[in-house]
């Protein structure tokens, strides 16, 4: 029985996505103790002196999300998680700490955008007429993969996802999906997602204006790929979130000189809607409520 199956017994209420997240972040911290070999089925390496320097030597920001798969990796060995669950605390307790400093790191600063959201969107149309050309001709997966750049600057400015984008289907009801209906704007539905198993499924509109590309986006990809899925690798097959990342992460770099993705992307948009965010937090408090109770007090 391989490690993944062990997994499951203790994630069986887990989403796919996250059964995913652990185990990669198991497979990363089995690496500090053979960097070549796969997950045992024995956990003896999880306690070992090698896999616990390296750990510790990271900062806590890093620590968390392996922390997390320790204490995941211990119970599918069916082994005391006492000491990674005090650890898992602590990593969580520090990074809420620093977090709710509202401070900026040194990397974040560096990589936000003067001009915010507004400046993502101005480098998104600078990129559409610098491909509309080669847009203009017979369709290629060539052209597609740039097409989807400028689609992924554009959604960005409306939708402070994750990397969630290459898991929409672009037909069907499945996981997450896009509902787009004529003459009205376009409905993601998103089922699949960090917090998923917490929060539940969210729907959220698009602009008229973001539709419409998303619509024309679609027209040109038709006659080029077979599968579901809103993006596409350079060979047309579905696309990878790590490799949408890392094609979001070059583009960004290429058009700002900032190498950047969905996080920085987030901090942005909350950061533009702070007094937004605090008034109603503030109101929210103010009314003992839980911000769903507070609006449903909004009488129109």
């Amino acid at each position: 029985m391989p490690f993944k199956d062990k997994l499951e017994k203790v994630c069986e209420k887990c989403t796919d996505a996250t059964k995913k997240v652990y185990l990669q972040n198991i497979k990363r911290l089995y690496r500090f103790f053979d960097p070549e070999g796969e997950v045992p089925m024995s956990g003896t390496w999880l306690n070992s002196d090698k896999v616990l320097k390296q750990y510790k030597a990271l900062p806590f920001s890093k620590r968390r999300a392996l922390s997390v798969g320790a204490v995941k990796a211990a119970r599918a060995y069916k082994m005391n998680s006492d000491a990674w669950y005090k650890r898992l605390v602590d990593d969580q307790d520090k990074y809420r700490a620093n977090r709710n400093q509202n401070k900026r790191s040194s990397e974040e600063a560096q990589k936000m955008l003067k001009g915010g959201v507004k400046e993502l969107k101005k480098m998104a149309s600078e990129y559409k007429r610098q491909i509309n050309r080669e847009l203009g001709t017979t369709p290629t997966l060539k052209g597609l993969y740039k097409y989807q750049l400028y689609l992924a600057m554009r959604l960005f400015v409306e939708l402070p996802f994750r990397n969630d984008f290459p898991t929409f289907r672009v037909s069907g009801q499945d996981g997450n999906y896009i509902i787009y209906k004529k003459k009205k704007k376009a409905t993601f539905v998103v089922t699949e997602y960090k917090n998923s198993d917490r929060l539940g499924p969210r729907k959220v509109e698009i602009t008229a204006a973001l539709t419409r590309a998303l619509k024309t986006f679609l027209k040109y990809r038709a006659p080029l790929v077979t599968h579901e899925f809103l993006f596409s690798g350079a060979k047309g097959k579905p696309m990878t979130k790590p490799s949408f990342s890392k094609a979001f992460h070059k583009i960004t770099l290429d058009r700002s000189g900032k190498s950047f993705g969905s996080r920085i992307l987030r901090i942005m948009h909350a950061t533009e809607n702070a007094d937004i965010i605090e008034k109603s937090s503030e109101l929210t408090n103010k009314m003992l409520h839980t911000a769903s109770q507070t609006k449903q007090y909004i009488k129109k």
